[in-house]
């Protein structure tokens, strides 16, 4: 109660698919490099495939649903 909904971006509503089959690297880095200092960043439930390191910044806030995955996958974390 202590936010208001101004304060959060969702990461759906940024593009980012969450469907366990879109790569998602990019569209959460891109929404971490842009928000992290400004926003709470949230992810929907849903399962956000990365083929290779995301950086989150040291003053991200993140929050999520309880079905918020996020799965690494591909040869760069083989």
């Amino acid at each position: 109660q202590e936010y208001s909904s101004d304060q959060f971006v969702t990461v759906k509503s940024l593009g980012a698919r969450g469907d366990g089959v879109t790569d998602d690297t990019a569209t959460i880095q891109n929404i971490l490099n842009t928000y992290a200092a400004t926003k709470i960043i949230f992810f929907d439930a849903g399962a956000y495939l990365h083929t290779s390191t995301v950086y989150v910044p040291a003053n991200a806030v993140i929050l999520g649903e309880v079905e918020s995955i996020i799965m690494a996958t591909g040869t760069f974390f083989g």
